[in-house]
């Protein structure tokens, strides 16, 4: 980093600009702006005797298209088992489509429409289609939709999808970043991404995730916001882009990023052990959010005890058809023998109606999904409730209900998990009952925990989706996104309050969620007392370092304080403040920030 070339521009100089935490990281460099998307497919009225060779030539660009994907995998190096891998396959899923191919094919024929546009056309159609979709995971796919077909129309003119050059250390600004693009410019070693939209669960943002390069997204304005003379310091832990920082400041980020796990010294570092404890000996189980075997080994290694979190709609991939109940069994018995003793906890499908067919809600958010959504699908809820049953037979497998907001739903799945065994167990199939617990998401949840408590074995503290519910804010609304408040006194009081409640009945309480997995949030979290998180693999290392370097009776301290304020703002300076001046051994306040 070369301190002489920071810019000294007055007008500029220090300037914040509020964004969204995406991928963590902080990086520095001079802004790069991505070209914009080539110019949009123009409509062409073909003859009767060129729709053959139209369609053929659609044909050879989806041959074209299959074989620059397969490269593109094969030049990443992608493990098999990452969500990046994953991703490339359902855009080669997409391409591989029969239905896909069949509508294109029918347009350029019914339609005598030349291929792009056609190509265009019906993606259009499948992208209105999956942006109506309820769920995140799935609505955020549109942006593979307009990527497969981008690549398909720029096989038709012959063209090469990632074609440019750039310099390495770039700060990429786009508007909005397509998973090939993050990918195609991942060569160039770029410092980080800023893009105006895109929200935590887009495939990009996934990638970018997998290639710890760090993200923000939410920029509005993002021409104007700064231009390619800047330099920014971009935090994709904070969620901030600093315009043309002061060299003080760029000091301090250079001494603050000098380590090799980001946020924690280079003794805390060292300290990879079997258990984490705090330094006045109070045991934290960490445990990993992880979807596949391989992701589970990588944090296994940085000290992960089990699985907290499987999400079990991953088992669906990117499709709607929901898997049958002996490719479940599989699913669940990896993931469950990669786990071990320390065991695997599961949550059931936690997804929309669009996976049945049914016509698409308009609020989604608050409609038929997760487990009301099972308890209305009983038959598909049976067969998942028999595979998870069946894989549990000598294996350590709990399950979690999604979106539980009292006991009406916990004593229904109860009565088919009941039934389920009841059968299962007269037919002489191996099976084990596995404990029960419930996501803690909802206000309603909260008010009624104590119930709650009494009919489950233990609970999920599903942190980004209880601010949610709390506040009312889509943390992935770019223009909501400063309603989004991890600090606000009704969510650290209902952490309070659910925790309290937990520890009362003796029943474990694991935080999941961004908060869980953000070092800022962690000595929070302790004092109000979670003894369990479950975090992102890439947060394992990070955290169980932090939490040895914490003292627990000072973390309690310091929410005893903070549980005084009435405003986020208010905490998270005071947060910031305690940080600087209580424990900087322990950590530096430029890579522990706040929402």
């Amino acid at each position: 980093m070369d301190l002489d070339r920071v810019s000294s521009r007055s007008s500029d100089s220090g300037r914040r600009i509020a964004a969204i935490a995406i991928s963590r990281g902080i990086a520095f460099g001079n802004v790069v702006f991505l070209a914009a998307h080539e110019s949009a497919s123009v409509h062409e009225r073909i003859d009767i005797d060129r729709v053959a060779d139209e369609v053929t030539r659609f044909e050879k660009a989806l041959q074209t298209s299959t074989r620059e994907l397969r490269d593109v995998a094969a030049e990443n190096d992608f493990d098999p088992e990452t969500p990046a891998a994953a991703i490339f396959a359902v855009h080669l899923s997409i391409i591989e489509d029969s239905s896909f191919v069949q509508r294109v094919a029918s347009a350029i024929q019914d339609q005598m429409v030349n291929a792009e546009w056609a190509v265009s056309s019906v993606a259009d159609h499948l992208r209105e289609r999956q942006i109506a979709v309820m769920d995140d995971r799935f609505r955020e796919t549109h942006l593979d939709i307009d990527d497969v077909a981008h690549r398909i129309i720029a096989a038709l003119r012959n063209s090469v999808i990632a074609n440019f050059e750039m310099c390495r250390g770039a700060i990429v600004a786009a508007a909005e970043l397509r998973p090939s693009q993050v990918v195609a410019i991942a060569r160039f070693a770029p410092a980080a991404f800023v893009t105006e939209h895109g929200g935590w669960t887009s495939h990009s943002s996934i990638i970018a995730r997998e290639l710890r390069i760090p993200m923000v997204s939410g920029v509005k304005d993002i021409h104007t916001a700064f231009s390619e003379s800047d330099r920014v310091e971009v935090n994709g832990y904070e969620g901030t882009v600093v315009v043309n920082p002061s060299r003080e400041q760029v000091a301090k980020m250079r001494e603050g990023t000098d380590s090799h796990v980001p946020g924690i010294s280079r003794a805390t570092e060292a300290q990879i052990q079997t258990e984490t404890k705090t330094t006045d000996g109070v045991l934290i189980i960490v445990r990993a959010n992880a979807d596949s075997v391989g992701r589970f080994q990588s944090a296994r290694v940085a000290g992960a005890a089990g699985i907290g979190l499987f999400r079990s709609e991953s088992v669906i991939g990117d499709g709607t058809e929901l898997p049958a109940e002996d490719e479940q069994v599989a699913a669940y018995t990896a993931i469950a023998d990669a786990a071990g003793r320390d065991g695997v906890r599961i949550r059931t499908f936690d997804i929309g109606p669009g996976h049945f067919d049914k016509t698409v809600e308009r609020n989604a958010a608050l409609g038929l999904r997760a487990i009301r959504l099972s308890l209305a699908e009983r038959s598909s809820f049976r067969i998942q409730i028999r595979a998870l049953l069946r894989a549990s037979a000598d294996r350590e497998i709990d399950l979690i209900l999604p979106m539980v907001s009292g006991l009406r739903e916990i004593e229904a799945a109860k009565s088919v998990i009941d039934d389920e065994f009841d059968r299962l167990a007269d037919k002489g199939v191996p099976i084990r009952r596995p404990k029960l617990g419930a996501m803690i998401e909802v206000p309603s949840a909260v008010i009624t925990i104590d119930q709650i408590l009494r009919r489950v074995d233990f609970i999920c503290l599903g942190t980004n989706d209880l601010v949610q519910y709390l506040l009312a804010v889509d943390r992935d609304n770019e223009a909501a996104a400063d309603w989004y408040q991890s600090l606000h006194p009704a969510v650290i009081r209902a952490l309070r309050t659910v925790l309290t409640a937990a520890a009362a009945a003796g029943k474990p309480a694991i935080v999941c969620g961004e908060m869980a997995g953000s070092p800022f949030y962690v000595p929070v979290l302790l004092g109000l007392g979670a003894r369990e998180l479950s975090i992102n693999v890439n947060s394992v290392a990070q955290i169980t370092g932090l939490i040895r370097s914490l003292d627990m009776s000072n973390c309690e301290e310091l929410v005893a304080e903070i549980e005084a304020f009435t405003t986020a703002g208010d905490t998270e300076a005071f947060l910031r403040s305690s940080y600087a001046t209580g424990w900087p051994s322990i950590v530096t306040t430029e890579l522990l920030p706040g929402n």
